[in-house]
């Protein structure tokens, strides 16, 4: 073979090898662009993903007017319940309204039922009948022989005999009844107009307290004397008052047989 065959032969492998090695890297850039815009299409798609999560917003934002509805429903709801509220407040109120009204009632049909309030020109009568054994004495001081004391005397003692009954004396209510060591069983009757009539040494009462009593009305009997009247014998304790002030009870009375 020439020298210049070789040459030729030389070039031309080189040659070959130099359009080889350029495919072979034509080759790598086509994977590598390849490659590349797989990338971008992968990185497309992440953006467009995102958008599409905030174009899902529009959902969130009904929740949003769903949230605002119930909240609007909860404020109706409670409004309502604070107008219901308030309409029982009023009604408990009217209602205890009516109440008083109902009592202020039958308290004024109770006294009208009653009967006449005691004034200075009214007339009792005596609760039993029988002699004085000590007359109302608040100016002057009076004997008591059980006692063996002069002191002034705020009611009057009428002789009666254990068991006889006793009657109201004027019309009113039974204020209190009540036991002492003085006038044994008492009762007290509110006449009206600040007059109270009070019996005391009784048994028996027939009356409670509140009661309503007409004049003349037996509330009880005559008991044995306590250990203050011994001596004065059997007798009803008759007393009466004014604003809570001893009167002298002959003042109201019909004349009493002595």
């Amino acid at each position: 073979m020439s020298r210049n065959k070789m040459i030729r032969m030389t070039m031309g492998g080189i040659l070959l090898a130099m359009a080889l090695a350029a495919g072979i890297s034509v080759y790598h850039m086509e994977n590598d662009k390849t490659a590349g815009e797989n990338t971008m299409t992968a990185q497309n798609t992440e953006p467009y993903t995102i958008e599409k999560k905030v174009l899902t917003m529009p959902e969130t934002s009904g929740d949003e007017d769903t949230v605002e509805d119930s909240l609007q429903m909860t404020d109706d709801k409670t409004a309502a319940t604070v107008e219901t509220s308030a309409g029982d407040v009023q009604a408990q109120t009217d209602k205890s309204h009516d109440g008083e009204s109902t009592a202020d009632n039958s308290s004024k049909e109770t006294l009208a039922n009653v009967g006449p309030q005691f004034t200075e020109d009214s007339v009792i009568s005596w609760p039993v009948e029988g002699t004085i054994l000590l007359d109302y004495s608040m100016d002057e001081t009076t004997y008591f022989s059980t006692l063996n004391v002069y002191k002034c005397n705020p009611a009057v003692l009428i002789k009666a005999e254990t068991g006889d009954p006793v009657y109201a004396a004027y019309t009113g209510t039974v204020k209190d009844i009540f036991t002492s060591a003085e006038t044994g069983d008492t009762v007290v009757v509110d006449m009206g107009n600040g007059y109270e009539t009070i019996y005391g040494q009784l048994k028996e009462i027939t009356v409670s307290k509140g009661d309503n009593v007409q004049k003349n009305m037996q509330i009880g009997n005559v008991s044995d004397p306590t250990k203050y009247y011994r001596n004065e014998g059997t007798n009803l304790y008759f007393g009466m008052t004014k604003d809570d002030q001893p009167v002298d009870p002959a003042m109201y009375t019909e004349s009493l047989n002595e």
